[in-house]
């Protein structure tokens, strides 16, 4: 599994949610649940989270997918662009470590990172759960 594209999810691309059905729906080549660390948020009004750097657990899922176009899809869902300065962006997308719940091996994968200003500007409340549901 070394070749395909790994990505963390922690929010509206999980299983059930809307995203998900949108964008990952019959794309993944696997789904496990899965958790990093970090500090996650809920943006009032947006009604979805945002992942900012911390050392909380946060739950969410490890999505395989072996089309590397998924990347451009998620860019623009989530208003990134690599050649645009970071502050325009709304998130950042960066590897991670996350750990996978059944035998807690790590993996490197891609995420959709906020930075604390940003999610300080939508007045984001701590989701201390970690889980965003």
């Amino acid at each position: 599994m070394d070749s395909l594209i790994k990505i963390f999810v922690y929010g509206t691309l999980k299983p059930n949610y809307a995203n998900y059905n949108l964008y990952c729906r019959g794309q993944t080549i696997s789904e496990i649940p899965a958790y990093t660390y970090g500090s996650l948020y809920l943006l009032p009004g947006l009604g979805y989270p945002a992942l900012s750097e911390g050392t909380n657990m946060v739950r969410g899922y490890l999505f395989f997918f072996d089309n590397a176009e998924i990347l451009k899809d998620l860019d623009i869902l989530e208003d990134y662009q690599s050649d645009r300065n970071e502050n325009e962006n709304e998130y950042q997308r960066k590897i991670i470590e996350v750990y996978k719940q059944e035998n807690e091996k790590t993996e490197k994968a891609w995420t959709y990172l906020m930075k604390l200003e940003k999610i300080k500007s939508y007045a984001g409340i701590p989701i201390e759960s970690g889980n965003f549901n």
